[in-house]
């Protein structure tokens, strides 16, 4: 009798118990039967003890589970798509998302708004321990991360694709990061030591391949952290970019601010052509940098509002849309004397609004047959080219500019990037293929979804016993994760 005829019930949890513990035997008796044909033959005399049966049982089930993820990762696919496609529904025409960083990787909640904030050391540790102890796997217990990543990359471009639209995915937080302490920035600085080959064959390197691929963004946001050894790398193989006003700073550089990162690492290194995007500049890595540098910039600088010098450094640093600034009238009449007295900025603020224009124009195909001559706008038009942030509130006199602001730079935060829930889901997928059980995909709260598989004790038992390290399932996430990118 098929699952589907039976009614939510008792009935229904007591037929899936035993169905379950059916094909669990099955599986580990057929599989353990296999696995002892290759036991040496002068074993006849030897008696398994408890813990080598475990073993076995443990190693039979991994086997089998490494078999099923192909399977697995498509149901997955199928579930992000559907995700995917509300995204569509949306009225606007970037979103702010995905992350191919461990950024909300321990949020749980089932809408995007939700545990939002300044995430402080103590609120990441505890939220980090509740999605743990609710069954979430730990970062660093989850080698199928970069293949999650890039799954989830991959159904975001091919779901526009198929819309046909100018709709723009921002993947973030380049370069990235080994564990949840990316999300800090949000309320003081984090520092990354690591040598720039290393961040290349580790948390930098799915950036790095969709960068290369079929998949490549249209625009990439870079984060809040510090890179302080790859700062001193690069600066001597790309030692013809100007560093301007961060010439005399002390210390590791945001990256969202570092022109080596962005210029040198971003574009130059690894030949990105997109739209670079900041995190918003309002974050506590941001403030603390501007708190501790404000006597190094400058003279001609220190007399400008906290808002108005970071927008300044986002354009020596080649932000192409710098996040979270909006600037009074006041604030905007300073930026342009100091573009009016410094050639070195004005050049490099005039190349930036031409490099945005023309990315713009091969991202949307509205924009392809405009004709743009920047040497016709003024300078709030050029400023609003760049600042997302920054409400038209002047008359504009060519209307291809407001085109451009309506037509790209509209956004929706998209941050449901859950990469803990989706990494569970798609295990959850390897059991159903073991047992043949089709386990309901999370309707609400996703706690509550994970809490009704993990209370399974069958659930549990096969979950508990696959080695989600092993080198089986190791070679068989990176199979699959290779036929994403190409």
């Amino acid at each position: 009798m098929s699952i589907k005829t039976f009614k939510n019930g008792k009935t229904h949890k007591i037929f899936m118990k035993k169905e379950i513990k059916r094909k669990i035997k099955t599986a580990i008796s057929i599989s353990a039967f296999t696995f002892s044909l290759i036991l040496p033959l002068n074993c006849n005399n030897y008696v398994p003890s408890d813990s080598n049966i475990s073993t076995i049982e443990n190693y039979s089930i991994t086997l089998k589970a490494s078999q099923k993820v192909e399977k697995a990762a498509k149901k997955t696919e199928k579930w992000l798509e559907k995700r995917t496609k509300s995204l569509f529904d949306i009225p606007y025409n970037v979103f702010l998302g995905p992350c191919l960083d461990p950024a909300f990787f321990y949020r749980i909640e089932q809408n995007a708004g939700e545990g939002l904030g300044i995430n402080t050391e103590e609120k990441l540790k505890q939220q980090k321990q509740l999605a743990i102890n609710l069954g979430i796997p730990n970062i660093l217990d989850s080698p199928e991360l970069e293949m999650i990543y890039l799954l989830n990359w991959k159904v975001r471009i091919e779901m526009q694709k198929k819309n046909k639209n100018d709709k723009i995915f921002v993947l973030k937080h380049f370069p990235g990061g080994p564990d949840e302490n990316v999300e800090l920035v949000e309320s003081k600085p984090v520092i990354y030591a690591h040598t720039l080959e290393y961040i290349k064959q580790t948390y930098t390197k799915p950036f790095i391949r969709v960068i290369n691929s079929d998949l490549s963004p249209s625009a990439i946001m870079v984060t809040h952290c510090s890179y302080p050894v790859v700062e001193v790398e690069l600066a001597e193989k790309y030692s013809n970019i100007k560093l301007g006003p961060f010439k005399n700073i002390e210390g590791p550089l945001p990256a969202s601010l570092s022109p080596i990162i962005i210029q040198g690492f971003l574009r130059k290194e690894l030949k990105f052509d997109g739209l670079i995007y900041s995190d918003w500049y309002n974050m506590g890595a941001i403030n603390t940098f501007m708190m501790e540098n404000k006597n190094n910039f400058p003279e001609e600088l220190k007399n400008m509002s906290e808002r108005s010098l970071i927008l300044i450094l986002s354009i020596y640093a080649g932000i192409n849309k710098p996040m979270g600034i909006c600037l009074t009238d006041v604030e905007i009449k300073s930026i342009e004397e100091y573009y009016n007295s410094n050639e070195d900025f004005k050049i490099s603020f005039d190349n930036l609004v031409g490099e945005t224009i023309e990315i713009s124009k091969n991202i949307s195909s509205k924009l392809k047959k405009e004709k743009l001559d920047i040497s016709l706008l003024n300078f709030t038009q050029k400023l609003q080219i760049l600042n997302s942030f920054q409400p038209i509130t002047v008359e504009n006199e060519i209307d291809n500019v407001i085109d451009l602001n309506s037509s790209l730079f509209n956004f929706w935060t998209d941050i449901w990037t859950r990469t803990g829930i989706i990494i569970f889901y798609f295990r959850t997928q390897i059991i159903s293929e073991i047992t043949g059980i089709d386990y309901p995909d999370p309707k609400s709260d996703y706690d509550i979804w994970i809490k009704e598989l993990i209370s399974d004790s069958e659930f549990k038992t096969i979950y508990d016993s696959i080695n989600w390290s092993d080198d089986k399932m190791i070679e068989q996430y990176n199979r699959y994760l290779n036929t994403i990118i190409k």
